[in-house]
């Protein structure tokens, strides 16, 4: 008889977590369809976050870049005049310097 009441109890242990995880996915599901706008808010949020971040991101990386690669050529010691990756930054320099030369003539 002692293993038909062990039988018993473990069958009625089996039900009642059976039946407390359909308690529990129900109190789940209710919790996500009460806050879902909550959910969606807060998702498209940090959506607009990270594309503004990113968007500054690249603002910063545009607006730096020449002053970085202009800092970095004046500290380089190989760096040749004529060794210039950016064409435009070397017309606008000569073009600033033909204008002070003119000046002092």
């Amino acid at each position: 008889m002692a293993d038909i009441s062990t039988f018993n109890h473990e069958a009625d242990e089996r039900v009642a977590a059976k039946h407390a995880v359909s308690i529990a996915e129900e109190n789940w599901r209710s919790l996500c369809t009460q806050y879902a706008s909550t959910f969606v808010a807060a998702e498209r949020r940090s959506s607009d976050i990270q594309s503004a971040l990113k968007e500054l991101l690249q603002e910063i990386h545009c607006n730096t870049k020449p002053s970085v690669r202009r800092v970095g050529r004046a500290l380089d010691p190989n760096y040749g005049e004529g060794d210039d990756d950016d064409e435009e930054e070397d017309s606008d320099q000569g073009s600033s310097s033909d204008v002070e030369d003119d000046d002092n003539s």
